[in-house]
């Protein structure tokens, strides 16, 4: 008998190279463009504001791994012709602070860069697009990474960030990506 998957949902995951040096960078970029939290969100971040040039900022920083990516995609999907940037954000999670369960959009890729992590921080939850087929369940996926990774996924995934119990922050760069 033949097993194989029917459908598919990658995710890549990637330790960025020379980080203290890269987060020093963004950090420089990022803080032109300060986080403000507004009615509606639970979180402090930048996404509402104009945030002219950076993109392309965060691109020529992130180059090496962002490269990679790009290489990995085309090996993993040969039609893919292109990806780029369409949106890069910064989000700072203070105590009591979390992000709800959200998508980015239903086609192209999104990213996170975890540059601050509390030691007893929360965790990012990915939740499964459909029922587990033995006990028509919702699952979800904890995820706790270490400061300076990078992940990419697809951008219809929910996801949500629990709610941050620790005195220190937590604080994320995310993006969104089209891909043709």
């Amino acid at each position: 008998m033949l097993q194989k998957t029917l459908f598919d949902i990658p995710i890549w995951i990637k330790e960025v190279d020379n980080f203290e040096y890269k987060k020093g960078k963004l950090d420089e970029e990022f803080s032109k463009f300060p986080e403000v939290r507004n009615d509606t969100n639970t979180f402090f971040s930048n996404r509402g504001i104009q945030r002219e040039g950076l993109s392309k900022s965060f691109a020529n920083i992130m180059s090496k791994e962002l490269h990679e990516l790009q290489v990995n995609l085309k090996e993993y999907k040969p039609e893919i012709n292109e990806v780029w940037l369409t949106d890069v954000w910064s989000v700072t999670y203070q105590k009591g602070d979390y992000q709800a369960t959200h998508n980015h959009r239903s086609t192209g890729l999104s990213g996170l860069l975890h540059l601050e992590i509390p030691t007893d921080g929360p965790q990012l939850n990915i939740i499964m697009p459909w029922n587990d087929w033995i006990n028509d369940t919702t699952t979800y996926y904890s995820v706790k990474y270490k400061v300076g990774t990078m992940m990419v996924m697809p951008s219809f995934l929910l996801h949500s960030s629990e709610v941050n119990l620790s005195d220190e922050r937590k604080r994320v760069i995310s993006w969104d990506m089209k891909v043709e």
